[in-house]
């Protein structure tokens, strides 16, 4: 198995780089089922914050990855082969601005720690994918498959907690911890990986006698939908409604019947939203607050819901500066460290402030004095924390320079697979419901500094970039030429 006919008769072995193709054919499925179990713990004998393991594991990724690169003779002929699409060419617009916004910070430490961290993600998650060529399929599904699965166990483990509690939205509000800081961060994993399991269902490989694994994957996407359901994440269900019509109307036939039913899906959505943002708030008892519908209908109550209240003195607070520094922003990482100096600028209060001896960590019963976990988040907004927004957090910590190339790739994930040219492959729908739902969830939360949702939105965009480009040239396989695993 270690030779190969060289054409004169003679034998010469394998390249010494097929012992890491075996390590790379591994990585991705300890990577995918770690990544929803890895918890994030701070070192106080360090002073260093990490998720563990799934960073270590990204720190080990970076290295197989830039070896296999440098051992590999293909890989300069691959690179001058390679044809980008207009992601690869936002993705590298989005670091050269971190790099940029990095060089030019008030807090390079800071800055350049958000730097490596979000160079490391996309190393991996992005451009990893990416170079697999015709493979990617195969290597994503299991990863994410993995992934999937491990994560189940987080489901099982927030839906037991809040059902100890009540199954309100104070039982879900940290249900999901420590594997998740919050409800929000667990509700857009949800919106990844309800469509997996809704893909799984119709796969060829599920139909005629495998019946009862079709219903396997069906009874698992029911729970996965009335995990999402339980998990009183807003902005997941918003953006889990965008996506399942956007999903919708990218099967109509013309880009001018999907732009019409756009528009009209718009105006409801904006009628809507006037119509329940002008009915009286109704002061009910705490535990009618607190359930589906009425957190559906808070969505627009911006007089009495302390979260909304909170996240529009952090927006104007972004919105402050930028206006400060609008070219190269704050600095990545900047965002909680400046916000008390722009919360002046805001003209609004926001919740009631929580006593900051509290401390941003506590002591995992395990870790002792060696590692600790990260504590509940706090509201206020004086204590830091972050924008509440993709969009402005990229304008707020790296100006234009890194909210023109997010922007530009929001508007090609968004528009070009939903509007102008949706791919049908089933895989490209799975990934496309769940990133068109974390981008309109990317409106009110950012949490692409998470690996277990860096992971999920950058291998779907990977995948949708390589099938984009594919469609045009099916005879000619993109990027770096790998064999299939």
């Amino acid at each position: 198995p270690y030779l190969v006919d060289v054409g004169n008769g003679k034998s010469a072995s394998l390249p010494k780089e097929a012992w890491l193709n075996g390590v790379l054919r591994w990585y991705w499925p300890v990577l995918g089922a770690t990544l929803p179990l890895s918890v994030r713990v701070f070192l106080p004998w360090s002073g260093v914050e990490l998720i563990f393991p799934a960073e270590p594991l990204v720190a080990i990724g970076v290295i197989l990855i830039a070896w296999e690169q440098i051992r590999s003779n293909r890989s300069i002929r691959s690179l001058l082969a390679f044809r980008p699409h207009v992601l690869d060419v936002a993705v590298f617009a989005f670091l050269l601005g971190s790099i940029i916004a990095a060089a030019a910070a008030e807090h390079q430490l800071v800055a350049w720690k958000v730097v490596v961290v979000q160079v490391a993600y996309i190393l991996v998650f992005y451009v990893a994918f990416r170079s697999r060529g015709p493979s990617i399929s195969s290597d994503l599904m299991r990863a994410w498959r993995w992934y999937a699965f491990a994560f189940l166990f987080v489901v099982l483990w927030a839906m037991v907690k809040e059902g100890l509690h009540g199954l309100d939205r104070e039982a879900s509000d940290h249900a999901a911890f420590p594997f998740f800081l919050d409800h929000t961060s667990y509700g857009a994993a949800l919106c990844f990986m309800l469509p997996f399991f809704a893909m799984e269902i119709g796969r060829d490989g599920l139909k005629g006698g495998l019946r009862s694994r079709k219903v396997f994957y069906l009874l698992l996407t029911l729970v996965v939908l009335v995990a999402l359901l339980l998990s009183y994440s807003r902005g997941a269900w918003m953006g889990a409604a965008a996506a399942g019509s956007g999903l919708i109307i990218a099967r109509w036939r013309t880009p001018a019947h999907r732009l019409a039913a756009l528009v009209l899906l718009f105006i409801v959505f904006a009628g809507s939203t006037l119509w329940l943002s002008g009915r009286p708030a109704v002061t009910r008892p705490q535990g009618e607050r607190t359930g589906l519908w009425r957190s559906l209908a808070s969505m627009t109550d911006l007089r009495t819901v302390p979260s909304n209240l909170d996240r529009i003195v952090r927006w104007r607070a972004a919105w402050s500066m930028f206006q400060e520094s609008p070219i190269t922003g704050q600095g990545p990482g900047a965002y909680p460290i400046v916000l008390p100096e722009h919360l002046s600028n805001t003209g609004a209060c926001g919740p009631e402030r929580v006593d900051p001896g509290a401390g941003p960590y506590r002591p995992w019963p395990l870790g002792g004095k060696v590692f600790e976990v990260r504590a509940d988040p706090v509201r206020d907004p004086s204590s830091g924390g972050s924008a509440h927004s993709e969009y402005l957090l990229a304008l707020s910590e790296g100006g234009l320079l890194l909210f023109l190339p997010w922007a530009l790739l929001s508007l090609t994930l968004l528009i070009g697979q939903v509007l102008i040219d949706p791919c049908r492959h089933p895989m490209v729908r799975m990934v496309t419901f769940g990133i068109v739902a974390y981008l309109v969830h990317g409106l009110v939360n950012n949490f692409l500094d998470d690996a277990k949702l860096a992971f999920l939105f950058w291998s779907g965009a990977a995948l949708i970039a390589t099938y984009d480009l594919r469609r045009g040239h099916p005879a000619r396989p993109e990027g770096p030429d790998h064999a299939d695993h």
